[in-house]
């Protein structure tokens, strides 16, 4: 997900610094539209990550 969106999403008042990371042991599978994770042990799927620290940190 773009920064962008997660802002707007969230209502955060900043852009969200994303981080990459491996998720070790799944693939994507196309479910229809929907890209999904299945497992599959000797696969990697690279995405992002943004750490919330707090609940509250979230606006309503």
């Amino acid at each position: 997900m773009d920064p962008q969106v997660l802002q707007s999403l969230l209502n955060l008042p900043c852009l969200p610094t994303l981080q990459p990371v491996p998720l070790l042991g799944f693939r994507i599978k196309m479910w229809g539209i929907c890209s999904t994770l299945v497992p599959s042990p000797s696969k990697k799927v690279t995405g992002h990550v943004w750490g919330l620290r707090w609940k509250s940190s979230l606006s309503g």
